[in-house]
């Protein structure tokens, strides 16, 4: 019997511990991007899952880089007003996805932990704006998915008389 319960014991505490990596994969995003910056796995801020819970800016002069198989999740209401550069450049198996926190059909599935509580719909978030001031054709989006954003104001993608770069989203 003493044996079942610590095979028992060491069975839970390896699910527990992919459990918190799993977990741990998630980085919450509060405040702007104000130098060169990477997300994902191999990113200078490491994560799969990128949870912005307010708006927040990518400053002039600035580059925000995306890697492919990432998921940025944007809590209701949120923005991402690009006055810099965005590279989110994924591949044909391997889609960036800029969703809702509601929104659990996706690789990073129910980030939120809410389970059935709340489903996503049109116009959860904002928006990615692109300021008129950014240089035309710094940016690109390849390969993303961009779901549940827009407002009265904006579509999912705004641009504010720049061109930018937008192949297979």
């Amino acid at each position: 019997m003493r044996a079942l319960r610590l095979c028992l014991l060491a069975v839970l505490l390896t699910l527990l511990s992919s459990a918190t990596a799993a977990f741990a994969q998630t980085v919450s995003i509060t405040t702007g991007i104000t130098s060169n910056t990477t997300w994902g796995p191999t990113g200078t801020v490491v994560g799969t899952t990128f949870w912005v819970k307010n708006s927040i800016v990518i400053n002039a002069g600035v580059t925000l880089t995306v890697q492919p198989g990432v998921v940025v999740k944007f809590n209701p209401g949120a923005q991402l007003a690009v006055n810099g550069a965005i590279q989110a450049v994924g591949t044909a198996g391997n889609n960036i996805y800029f969703t809702s926190i509601k929104d659990d059909n996706n690789p990073a599935g129910d980030t939120n932990a809410d389970g059935n509580t709340t489903a996503p719909a049109t116009a959860d978030w904002n928006s990615i704006v692109f300021a008129d001031a950014t240089v035309d054709g710094s940016s690109a989006l390849t390969w993303c998915d961009i779901r549940y954003a827009g407002s009265s104001s904006y579509g999912a993608l705004t641009f504010l008389s720049c061109s930018h770069n937008v192949n297979n989203c």
